[in-house]
This record gives structure tokens, sequence and C-alpha cells, in this order.
């Protein structure tokens, strides 16, 4: 149950008012839990009204001088048999309910008399003492204190703020009177590349190209022809051995590709083979040219 109080009586005597009547009126828990009560003052009668179909009523209850729990609780009552649907039907109408003992006037007195056995009072206001001119001097006295000691920290923070930047302003005026008069400082040159570290870019761009040319990266390298200037470094193979190892993705062979060699390539497209070509490597001296250029043209 939802109990809205506008009156002077307890909310606690009021709701076990309220709940010892639905009892009485075979309520059931499941059926209280969805009432809405609301309970305002009345300057003289017992009045009430009830809305058909919902769960919704308004008790209005005089003063305790004039409050009559017995007609309270027929009035509480009435206004639940509203929400019930059982009336107007056959006989049972509005005027019936206000001549009957049970839900009006006549006999209500004699039918609800256990009701005049329920607590439903009015609480002694609070009367709050008041402070004498001593308390209110020492009230005033803890306050002040306690804002002198907000105001001193603050101080010290403001202090130790102004030490940080005081700090600051020494740090760059000596930095402005150091620099003055001095030539702005060169932009820095980007460092310089070594020729391997170019040749080893021209390298990857140009396996990367032949990469994208053909089929993306499902290539292989089946075959590394050495050229026969490469013969006299000591590597492994020669121009007319094929490489030995198993196949190495193309984008793997980056690694192990030197200026001057033949590459032989085949490809696959899902899982089948789908061609093959030969990629040459051109010599140190036009990987540098080729790098040069294009460093001079921003193309790098």
């Amino acid at each position: 149950m939802k109990l809205t109080n506008k009156t002077k009586y307890r909310t606690r005597d009021l709701k076990a008012f309220i709940t010892w009547v639905s009892n009485e009126e075979h309520w059931t828990a499941a059926q209280r839990k969805r009432l809405k009560v609301e309970v305002v003052p009345s300057q003289m009668w017992h009045t009430g009204e009830a809305w058909k179909g919902s769960f919704f009523i308004t008790i209005r209850l005089p003063g305790p001088d004039r409050l009559s729990k017995s007609r309270a609780a027929s009035l509480i009552a009435h206004e639940l048999l509203h929400l019930t649907n059982k009336v107007h039907h056959k006989w049972k109408t509005e005027r019936w309910m206000r001549g009957s003992g049970r839900y009006g006037y006549r006999d209500s007195e004699r039918i609800w008399a256990a009701a005049n056995e329920l607590k439903l009072e009015v609480p002694e206001p609070k009367v709050k003492a008041k402070p004498t001119p001593m308390e209110k001097a020492e009230a005033g006295l803890e306050n002040a204190q306690a804002k002198v000691a907000e105001w001193e920290r603050k101080v010290r923070l403001a202090q130790n703020r102004v030490k940080k930047w005081k700090a600051k302003v020494r740090y760059f005026e000596g930095r402005v009177k150091k620099l003055d008069g001095q030539p702005a400082p060169k932009p820095r040159k980007a460092p310089k590349l070594s020729d391997n570290t170019l040749v080893r870019r021209a390298i990857n761009k140009l396996i990367t190209n032949e990469v994208r040319q053909h089929d993306r990266q499902a290539w292989e390298v089946y075959s590394m022809l050495r050229h026969p200037s490469m013969q006299a470094s000591g590597l492994r193979g020669s121009w007319e051995e094929e490489w030995e190892g198993d196949f190495t993705p193309l984008k793997d062979a980056r690694k192990i590709v030197l200026p001057g060699e033949t590459m032989m390539c085949r490809g696959y497209s899902d899982d089948m083979f789908s061609g093959e070509f030969e990629l040459v490597i051109p010599s140190r001296e036009e990987l540098l040219g080729q790098m040069k250029k294009a460093a001079q043209t921003g193309e790098g």
C-alpha cells in the first residue's frame, strides 16, 4: 500500500488502521499492495472518493476533536467496496450503501465498534529550544575558527604556487638573456643514408612493386640464379645452379636478395599454380642511381 498522509495523524497509525479495515473486508495482500490511499484533512465531515476499476481512494478526516474511528472505518470500507466492482450490481447501489449499517451512517457505531480500540493519535509538535546567547556565541566562535584554518591553508597553497612560478620566471629570464643576440639555430638536416641502406631500400621497393603487379603476395621463389660477377664473393651457388632450399615467399625473399641476381618465381591462386615470372635485380650502380634520382624528384 502506498499512503500519502497530509493530516496531523501519524502515518504508521493510519496505515495500520486502513490495513485492519481491509482485512475485515477480506482483501488479500496482493490487492492491498496495489492500493494507493491519500488522506487529507477535513473541517467537520468524514468523506471520501473512489474511482471504479482503479486502486486509488481519497479519505477526508476531521481533527482529533471531531474524529469518530468507527465512522472512519465505515467510510474506508465504503470506498474499498467501490474498488471491488461489487457496487451497482442488482440492488447494491450507492444509495443502499449510504443507508446500510456497515457501509453507511446507520448503525456504524455498533458494527465498527472494534475500530475505537485502534490507535489514531496526533503526535505532539516538537518544540525546538531557543539557543541561549552563550550557545550562539560559542557556535559563532567555532565557525570563525574553522574559517580561519581554511583560509590559512589556502594562503600556504597560494604561496607555494607563487614560489613555483617565480622560479620559472627566473629561468626564462636567464634563457632570454643567453639567447639574446645569438643567431637562430639552423634546422637539422636529415641523416645521410649509406649506400648499402639505399641499395636495400631499392631492392625492397622493386620486389614490392613486382608483387603488386602480379598476384599480391601469392608468389614463391623456387630458383635463384647467381650473377657471374657474384661468384668471386664466395656466395653459395652460381648463375647456372638452382638455389638450394625450400620455396620462399616473395615477401620474405627480399632479405636474401643481392644486386645483380635473377630470381625465378611462380605464383598460386587458390592453391593452384597460376604462372611464373623472372625477376631481375639491377646492379648496385643502377639501384643507387634510381634512389638518388628519386630523392632529387621527391619520390623516394
